[in-house]
């Protein structure tokens, strides 16, 4: 099975949900999905499928046949699936070289992600000590965005993982942070024990 949302990111795609179905859009294609059933839908066509979609939580993943067979049938001028490598080729590019690293081992030009912890239906923490209503995914959102606009004044590239109060699955919030990515920073709240508090 292969994770979705990485996969549509990677290939500058989209998904989108229609009642049951899950779309996703690859160069203007719609390639939809029903979670559980073994059939994908392709310009009003119902193909089979060798493994249905599943969705794990907030996370869909769809058979690996969609990157081997699927993109390379009806994208081949953009895809072809390298067999030996194990691993989808996007045709027509050059890989950019990789920038240089500074003395200190950090890019020039500094990219970081900032992770603001749980969110959506996850709360997190409830904090004994935070005013009434507040959970932990409040405080990390705040001071996430606070980060944000801390970082950015210092010239450095911010990539949020989230900056609403939305739940995206580690699979969404990882890829954030790649290979031209510095540092990741996951902010969380954690519990404090009562009994070291000091006031």
């Amino acid at each position: 099975m292969v994770a979705a949302y990485p996969l549509a990111a990677a290939l500058a795609g989209s998904i989108r949900r229609e009642g049951a179905w899950v779309t996703i859009v690859i160069s203007r294609q719609d390639f939809s999905f029903l979670p559980r059933a073994a059939l994908y839908r392709l310009n009003d066509r119902l193909e089979p499928l060798a493994a249905p979609a599943i969705e794990r939580g907030d996370s869909l993943f769809v058979p690996y046949q969609f990157v081997s067979e699927i993109l390379p049938r009806y994208l081949g001028e953009l895809y072809k699936f390298d067999r030996l490598a194990a691993r989808l080729v996007q045709l027509g590019t050059v890989a950019a070289p990789a920038p240089k690293r500074l003395p200190n081992g950090l890019l020039p030009g500094h990219i970081v992600t900032v992770d603001a912890g749980h969110g959506g239906a996850d709360p997190g923490t409830l904090g004994r000590f935070f005013p009434r209503g507040v959970t932990e995914k409040d405080v990390t959102l705040k001071v996430a965005l606070l980060l944000q606009k801390e970082l950015v004044a210092r010239g450095i590239t911010v990539r949020m993982t989230r900056t609403t109060d939305t739940r995206p699955s580690n699979l969404i919030r990882a890829p954030t942070c790649d290979a031209s990515c510095d540092l990741f920073v996951s902010l969380h709240v954690d519990a404090l024990d009562t009994r070291k508090r000091r006031d």
